[in-house]
């Protein structure tokens, strides 16, 4: 898969990055999602970027909550599936690896994805 993922190379200087994504087999309690939307924090995200958060490490890719189409389920979980749409912490990236523990919530079907992450 070819990911792209919002970087902050050093202060005030961001770059997309175009990189191959090839996940290792997916462990259980984790999955692989597809990015729809995702959160940004203005107030931190700047913060971050003009690198006076210290436990920021730059280069780096910020993020918060996203919004995401499973790509890859690891083993034993029952609840969700590839395809499923759901809520969780994620980075400003295409792809990403990601636990199911915690904050993964499947989306209902009926609310406007660009909302959820709201």
């Amino acid at each position: 898969m070819e990911n792209k993922k919002v970087v902050f190379v050093k202060p005030w200087q961001v770059e997309v990055v175009e990189e191959a994504f090839d996940p290792p087999p997916i462990p259980a309690e984790e999955a692989v999602v597809r990015k729809l939307f995702t959160l940004i924090s203005p107030g931190t995200e700047l913060a971050c970027l003009s690198g006076d958060e210290s436990w920021f490490q730059m280069p780096g890719t910020p993020g918060y909550a996203s919004v995401s189409e499973i790509v890859e389920m690891g083993e034993g979980e029952s609840a969700l599936r590839k395809g499923d749409i759901v809520f969780h912490y994620g980075d400003h990236s295409k792809y990403q690896a990601v636990s199911t523990r915690g904050t993964f919530l499947k989306v209902p079907e009926s609310l406007d994805l660009r909302w959820v992450p709201s």
